[in-house]
């Protein structure tokens, strides 16, 4: 899956963070990562595992500082 976040000309994107879940069954990724415009990384993290459950089970993915770009591609 992959999630483009792009802004107005002239504009940029922020992204602070993500919420990932899984219902009822946790679901492991292989990795979770985001990318600018020029397919620069800004961020990897690798071997993750989403929680699953029919309650507020979710993976909160917090960044210390913003990811700021024309384009974001989540994936």
């Amino acid at each position: 899956m992959e999630i483009t976040l792009r802004a107005d000309p002239g504009f940029q994107v922020a992204l602070h963070g993500l919420d990932l879940a899984s219902f009822f069954n946790s679901q492991a990724i292989g990795f979770v990562e985001v990318l600018d415009g020029a397919a620069n990384q800004l961020f990897l993290q690798s071997g993750t595992t989403i929680p699953g459950g029919s309650t507020n089970s979710h993976y909160d993915l917090d960044f210390s500082s913003p990811l700021v770009a024309e384009t974001l591609r989540i994936r």
